[in-house]
């Protein structure tokens, strides 16, 4: 499977931390025991917030090493009060071999709300686009609120690599024999594309986003209104 590279410029610095974790998600290491204890990787996300930054910078590392035995945990402190905590898991979230599993991590880290942590959902789906597309779609169907509003940019931008993929398809099926350098032409611009989709996801999602929180906060004081008791 080719791995996604950003070559947009907004998204570049993040994705250095990112990438390296898609393209080898964190595996347990052979002589970890089959089940981590929750109590230790509890201690080890308190540590992310410690005073000394090696303290901190070796809890993640030990974090890290542990994949995703410490992903259910760390999913926990994505909305972290500490925003050193809060901040270290974000990066170190393994990203799951069950593409269910990874929809269903882009879900939490576009629930968060948080719009670093929209980058990551973002690049986790346009990393392989074809086979995340209908794994997001069956996780966001039937979600209201914030990811209700915000999946609806992410999904138009995958139903454009669908549609796309569809017709790239059918054109090297047709010029193949007749014109391989015109397919080998369209073949590197195709590949080329998802990074692009990826960022304008990422805007338009950025601006649902907003304009959810924005609806909110008009919405809100009215409900508090109605909803007061009677004197």
């Amino acid at each position: 499977m080719r791995r996604l590279r950003l070559v947009v410029l907004p998204l570049l610095s993040f994705t250095s931390r990112v990438l390296p974790v898609l393209a080898a998600p964190t595996t347990v290491p052979a002589s970890a025991p089959a089940t981590t204890q929750p109590v230790r990787i509890a201690e080890l996300i308190d540590r992310l917030g410690a005073d000394d930054f090696r303290t901190r910078d070796a809890a993640q590392a030990e974090l890290s090493r542990l994949g995703e035995d410490a992903l259910p945990a760390l999913l926990n402190r994505l909305a972290d009060p500490d925003p050193e905590i809060a901040r270290r898991v974000a990066e170190i979230l393994p990203v799951p071999k069950d593409l269910d599993r990874r929809a269903d991590l882009a879900v939490r880290l576009i629930e968060s709300g948080q719009r670093e942590n929209l980058r990551q959902a973002i690049l986790i789906l346009f990393d392989d686009p074809d086979e995340m597309h209908p794994h997001f779609k069956r996780a966001v169907s039937g979600r209201t609120g914030l990811v209700a509003a915000v999946s609806v940019p992410i999904l138009d931008e995958l139903d454009s690599w669908h549609r796309q993929q569809e017709s790239y398809r059918q054109s090297v099926a047709r010029h193949q024999q007749t014109n391989p350098e015109g397919v080998a032409r369209l073949r590197k611009s195709h590949e080329d594309t998802p990074p692009y989709l990826a960022e304008a996801a990422y805007w338009m999602a950025l601006d649902a986003r907003d304009d959810y929180f924005s609806r909110l906060a008009t919405t809100q004081p009215a409900a508090r209104e109605t909803e007061a008791p009677r004197r």
